[in-house]
């Protein structure tokens, strides 16, 4: 793709996604410059993970912070403009980040812009519950303010946020930990305008998936969201 900002991706991925991290990973390398891909307790690195382009980054070797190492990336580029956040259970269309830059360009690089977001009602009692969603794979005609970005697909400028995410105390929350450090240096999130369908899930609600644990228990991300929009009890 022809374009004149450096793209720096950033994914992580376990065994169990064997069936889809393959196609995921394509799709995202289709879109950035370069991806760090991180490998969550692997014995031995896939056939997949090996790319002239992507950068291998082991639990082993990182320290075992799960989802959190989709962004350990951020912290080890240099000469990159944007920063991508990519899941493995996910296939990217080839015009994916080209879309999310217009969306920073558009708020003069004063936003990270992705697919899937939330907006939190004022008394919530509930993280899962008490939220208006704009999901990932739905049709969305005009672009939307949210509270949380999930980081299932962003993109954000490395100037305006940039973090070491060793330093967060908490593992598998990552959408809420890139909330804070958005609010931490007045970043503001967006979903963009899509079609349906635009992005397409290659599997969902997974037994071992963040979401089926948040279904179970939401209660530590209610005090969190609570505490990121300045709600009191």
């Amino acid at each position: 793709m022809r374009k004149d900002y450096v793209v720096v991706g950033g994914m992580a991925t376990m065994p169990s996604r064997a069936d889809t991290a393959p196609m995921a990973i394509e799709s995202a390398l289709a879109n950035v410059d370069h991806l760090y891909l991180y490998l969550d307790k692997f014995d031995v690195i896939p056939s997949y993970a090996k790319h002239e382009r992507m950068t291998i980054l082991r639990s082993q070797d990182m320290g075992e912070i799960g989802a959190n190492g989709k962004l350990l990336g951020l912290s080890l580029c240099d000469g990159a403009d944007y920063y991508a956040c990519f899941d493995d259970d996910i296939l990217y269309p080839n015009n994916f980040i080209q879309r999310l830059y217009r969306e920073c360009v558009k708020y003069d690089d004063r936003v990270a812009a992705g697919v899937h977001g939330s907006v939190f009602e004022a008394d919530i009692a509930s993280y899962r519950q008490d939220r208006k969603v704009y999901d990932a794979v739905s049709r969305l005609c005009f672009g939307k303010r949210v509270d949380v970005l999930a980081t299932c697909g962003t993109l954000h400028p490395i100037a305006a946020m940039k973090f070491d995410v060793n330093q967060w105390s908490d593992v598998n929350m990552v959408d809420l930990g890139f909330a804070f450090e958005a609010k931490n240096v007045g970043l503001g999130l967006r979903v963009v305008s899509r079609r349906k369908q635009w992005i397409q899930r290659l599997g969902r609600c997974q037994a071992d998936s963040i979401y089926a644990k948040l279904r179970q228990d939401d209660a530590l991300q209610t005090l969190k969201v609570k505490e990121l929009l300045g709600l009191g009890e």
